[in-house]
């Protein structure tokens, strides 16, 4: 067993299948900086789009382009070149994977139609399309939303959208990297002139993007990385910067589709003797006292939330923020969504088990004791024993 922990990250995998199941059957809109294309390894790009298609079965559309789209004529013809140039590349390796049949199917001359009749172009699972349109004196530059509204497509929407520059992501003035930033941020950054010129091109053609295809996140991928988009379609840690609209964070009472990324994170903890193990049938039957936080539908903090109205009190367990967000605010997210929850109901909560007693001291918990917590959670206890931390929180 150790030989295969060294090789196989459980927390990873278990990640990866939650992202499988949710991906399946949705549309992606992929755009690639063709600028930056000869420093991709192309093949590797190929061989993930395969693999991303056929085992989520996801219908990839690929938009290969440049930016910035403001340059002058000579710009302009260099520019196209390698745009024509990318898209041919890429086509011809996912054909040649094809032929190869790398990506393990048996039936491989139906999995990418290689037909030229843009009429039928919605049929393909994967579609490349140079952001090209033409115009006067011959073709030029388009954006991704020309590039899309010159084919004939059944425009099913696109639920994601990736883009692949050889950038890392968004950094404030070069130090201070962003996981996650709201779009209207990312364009103020813009305008403050504090990101650099090319990260700047980069987030205006996002969130004009999101915008014509009404798409609520960019993920911004660094394509000179290997396996980056793998690790940033298929774990929570992600490897760039999502633009984002909306409520990108979500506190709320768990559902059955949550259970299985409930059980990873507590797993994290429990597998390292922080909090008590809770099965998977344990949490599936005490479902309705579970409060999570998600990002993009998929949990990343839970905990138990038993609240006692007869006695005015609440009682937090089992309190887990996955690795990847413990220092992006998701912790106050998730005690929020418990805050809420008690408004009224409880005149104060107790926590049991912590391995950060410090933080919850910060969110005006104060040291308790066995004597304050509800008396179903002291028999609890009883055959348990005592938690090494009981803190507690006066509501009202």
């Amino acid at each position: 067993m150790k030989e295969t922990q060294e090789f196989l990250n459980m927390d990873d995998l278990r990640e990866a299948l939650e992202y499988f199941s949710g991906f399946r059957g949705k549309r992606f809109c992929v755009v690639i900086d063709a600028e930056s294309f000869d420093e991709y390894d192309c093949m590797q790009l190929a061989h993930d789009f395969l693999q991303i298609s056929y085992n989520c079965q996801i219908e990839l559309t690929i938009v290969v382009g440049c930016f910035p789209l403001r340059v002058s004529a000579k710009k302009q013809r260099d520019l196209l070149g390698k745009i024509l140039s990318a898209q041919r590349s890429l086509q011809e390796s996912i054909e040649q994977l094809v032929v190869a049949d790398i990506k393990g199917g048996s039936a491989a001359s139906h999995f990418f139609k290689t037909e030229e009749d843009a009429s039928r172009v919605e049929e393909r699972p994967i579609v490349i399309l140079p952001a090209v349109r033409p115009g006067k004196g011959g073709n030029v530059i388009s954006s991704i939303a020309e590039t899309l509204a010159q084919k004939e497509f059944k425009q099913a929407p696109f639920s994601k959208l990736i883009i692949i520059s050889g950038s890392d992501g968004i950094f404030v003035e070069e130090k201070t990297f962003l996981p996650q930033i709201t779009a209207d941020e990312a364009l103020q950054l813009v305008k403050d002139g504090k990101v650099s010129l090319q990260v700047a091109e980069i987030v205006k053609t996002a969130v004009s993007a999101m915008d014509a295809l009404g798409v609520k996140r960019a993920q911004l991928v660094n394509g000179k990385e290997h396996n980056a988009l793998i690790v940033e379609l298929f774990t929570k840690k992600g490897f760039g910067t999502m633009i984002y609209r909306g409520n990108y964070q979500d506190a709320r009472p768990a559902i059955n589709a949550d259970v299985v990324g409930i059980h990873s994170i507590v797993l994290h903890y429990a597998d390292r003797g922080i909090i008590s193990l809770h099965s998977l049938d344990e949490i599936t039957a005490n479902l309705k006292d579970f409060v999570v936080v998600t990002v993009d539908g998929h949990v990343v903090a839970a905990s138990r939330l038993r609240i006692f109205p007869s006695e005015s009190k609440a009682c937090i367990s089992s309190f887990v923020v996955h690795p990847s967000y413990v220092k992006q605010g998701v912790a106050k997210k998730l005690l929020a969504g418990i805050t809420s929850l008690t408004d009224g109901k409880a005149g104060t909560i107790t926590l049991v088990d912590s391995n950060t007693p410090t933080w919850w001291l910060s969110q005006e918990f104060d040291k308790g004791n066995c004597s304050q917590l509800p008396e179903a959670v002291k028999k609890e206890l009883a055959q348990r024993g005592v938690p090494k931390t009981i803190l507690v929180k006066k509501l009202s």
